[in-house]
C-alpha cells in the first residue's frame, strides 16, 4: 500500500482522498476520466512492482546456486544463514521506516530495500534449509506429510502477517501519511529478534549436545555414526571460513551439473518435468498475488482492509482444509506424490476459472473451497524430490527448488502485472484465464512424467559418482 500511496500522490498528483478511495467506482460528471485515472494508478503500481521484484530475485537466484553443495558438505552452517537472513530482514524494516518517514519522497526509492536482499538470500534460504531438514530427519513415507505442515506454518504466518497488516493500516495516522504503515515494520523487527534469539539457543544446545566427531578421508568433520544427534558439520568453524566455503564458485558448478547430468531410468527427465510442475505452480500463485490487491479493488471495489481481512480468511481457510484433508488424504487413504499434484493442478484450475469468469465477491468466496487443495502441488513435488534424489545431493535439489520460487516472483510479476495492466479497463479476468492454461500445461507435464519416468523412489541411496564431502544434517 506504501507503493501505491505514493505513486497516487506524488507521480499523478492526486488527493489524499482520492488515493485512500481509489477501489470505489468513479461517479459524477467525469466519472469515465476520474475511473481511467484509478485503473492507470492501479496498473501502475502493478508495473512498478516488476523493478522491485528484479532488485530481490537476482540476489536470491545467486544465493540458491551457492547454498546448496554448502548445506550438503557442511549442514550445521545453515545456523549461521538463518542468522544472516534475520538481520538482513531487519535492516530492510528499517529502510522501510525511514522512507516512511521521508514520505514526501519519491516512489522510485522503495526499490532500495530490496537490494538489502544480496545480504541475505530472502526467504527461500529458509525453505531450502526446511526441505533439506526434513527429509535428512524423516523416514520416506512421512516426507509427503512432513512437507504439508510446513506449508500449514508457512500459511498461517503469511495469513496472520496479512490480517494484522491491514488492522494496523487503519490505525489512526500520523502526518502527511494515509495510513500507518510503521506498524508492521516494527512488527517485523520484533519477529526477527524473537527468532534470532530462538536461533542462539538451539545453535548452543546442539554445540553442547555435538560431542561425537569423526572426519573422513578428506579431512571433513562429520557424525559419528553412534552419535544420536543430527546436527553435524564443524559447529567450530570460524565465520569467515563458513562465508568463504559459502561462495565458494564450485558450489554453482555442483549445482548444475546435479541438475543436467545424466541419470538412469530417465530421472533426469524426471526432475525437469517436477520442476516444471513446481514452477507453474508457483508462477500462478505469486503471479496473481502481485496483482491481487488492485484486482480486487477493481472487480469487487474492496478497500486494502477488506482485501487484508478476506485474504487472510483465505489463507486460514486453505490452511485448515489442508490440513483436515492431508490426514484423510495421505496417512488413510495413502495417496501417491502424482494423485496429490494432480488433485491441486484440478483445485487450482477449477478456482481461477471461477474467479477469471465471474468477476463478483460470490464467486471469489465459492472458489475459496475448490482452490484449497493447491497447496498440494508443491509440497509433493518436493517429497518425490527427496525420493529419486541420493541423500549426498539433496540440498542442491532443494537449492535448485529454491532458484525455482526465487525467479517465479520476478517472472510472475512481469507477465501477470503487464496482462492486468492490459486488460484492466477490458478483460479483468484475464490473468485468471492465463493461469487456467497455465495448469493445462503443468497437467501435461505430470502425464508425461507419469508415463515415462518409472523411478518412483531410490530410497535415497548415496550416489558414488558424487560421494564428495556429504554429511548428514
Amino acid at each position: 500500500m506504501l507503493m501505491q500511496d505514493k505513486i497516487c500522490l506524488f507521480n499523478y498528483n492526486q488527493s489524499a482522498s482520492f488515493c485512500e478511495d481509489i477501489q470505489k467506482e468513479a461517479s459524477g460528471p467525469n466519472h469515465v476520466a476520474e475511473q481511467n485515472m484509478k485503473n492507470d494508478i492501479l496498473a501502475q503500481t502493478a508495473i512498478f512492482m516488476n523493478y522491485k521484484q528484479i532488485l530481490e530475485t537476482v540476489p536470491i537466484v545467486l544465493w540458491s546456486l551457492f547454498l546448496g553443495p554448502f548445506l550438503d558438505k557442511y549442514p550445521s552452517g545453515a545456523y549461521i544463514i538463518l542468522f544472516i537472513n534475520a538481520i538482513g530482514d531487519s535492516f530492510i524494516s528499517i529502510s522501510n521506516i525511514l522512507l516512511v518517514q521521508l514520505f514526501d519522497t519519491s516512489a522510485n526509492y522503495l526499490i532500495i530495500p530490496s537490494a538489502i536482499n544480496f545480504l541475505t538470500g530472502g526467504f527461500q534460504t529458509f525453505t531450502t534449509i526446511a526441505g533439506l531438514y526434513i527429509t535428512m530427519n524423516t523416514a520416506e513415507k512421512d516426507r509427503a506429510l512432513k512437507f504439508v505442515i510446513l506449508e500449514i506454518i508457512i500459511i498461517l504466518g503469511m495469513g496472520s502477517a496479512i490480517y494484522i497488516g491491514g488492522l494496523f493500516l487503519k490505525i489512526n495516522k500520523a502526518g502527511p501519511q494515509l495510513r500507518t504503515y510503521n506498524l508492521n515494520y516494527y512488527l517485523s523487527i520484533s519477529l526477527n529478534v524473537i527468532c534470532l534469539i530462538f536461533l542462539s539457543l538451539l545453535y548452543w544446545q546442539k554445540k553442547l549436545e555435538t560431542k561425537s566427531k569423526t572426519v573422513n578421508n578428506k579431512g571433513i568433520v562429520v557424525e559419528d555414526k553412534n552419535n544420536n544427534n543430527n546436527i553435524d558439520g564443524d559447529l567450530d568453524r570460524s565465520r569467515f571460513k563458513v562465508m568463504k566455503l559459502l561462495f565458494d564458485i564450485d558450489n554453482v558448478r555442483e549445482t548444475l551439473v546435479c541438475f543436467f547430468r545424466p541419470r538412469p531410468h530417465n530421472v533426469r527427465l524426471q526432475i525437469l518435468l517436477l520442476s516444471s510442475i513446481q514452477f507453474i505452480q508457483m508462477l500462478v500463485t505469486r503471479g496473481i498475488s502481485d496483482v491481487l490487491l488492485q484486482f480486487a479493488q477493481k472487480a469487487y471495489h474492496w478497500d486494502p482492509v477488506t482485501y487484508s481481512k478476506l485474504s487472510s480468511i483465505e489463507m486460514m481457510g486453505s490452511m485448515a482444509l489442508l490440513a483436515i484433508f492431508s490426514g484423510i488424504f495421505i496417512s488413510w487413504l495413502h495417496f501417491t506424490d502424482n494423485t496429490l499434484i494432480i488433485i491441486a493442478q484440478v483445485s487450482t484450475f477449477l478456482a481461477d476459472l471461477n474467479r477469471g469468469t465471474f468477476l463478483s465477491p460470490m464467486a471469489y468466496f465459492i472458489s475459496l473451497p475448490i482452490g484449497s487443495f493447491s497447496g498440494f502441488a508443491v509440497v509433493s513435488a518436493k517429497s518425490k524430490f527427496s525420493k529419486i534424489i541420493p541423500l549426498n545431493e539433496i540440498g542442491k535439489i532443494y537449492s535448485l527448488s529454491g532458484t525455482i520460487d526465487a525467479i517465479n516472483p520476478l517472472f510472475g510479476s512481469i507477465i501477470y502485472s503487464n496482462i492486468f495492466a492490459l486488460s484492466i479497463g477490458t478483460y479483468t479476468g484475464l490473468v485468471y484465464h492465463f493461469s487456467c492454461f497455465l495448469m493445462l500445461l503443468s497437467i501435461v507435464a505430470l502425464i508425461v512424467e507419469e508415463r515415462y519416468c518409472p523411478v518412483k523412489s531410490q530410497e535415497n541411496p548415496i550416489d558414488d559418482d558424487q560421494n564428495d564431502n556429504s554429511v548428514r544434517l
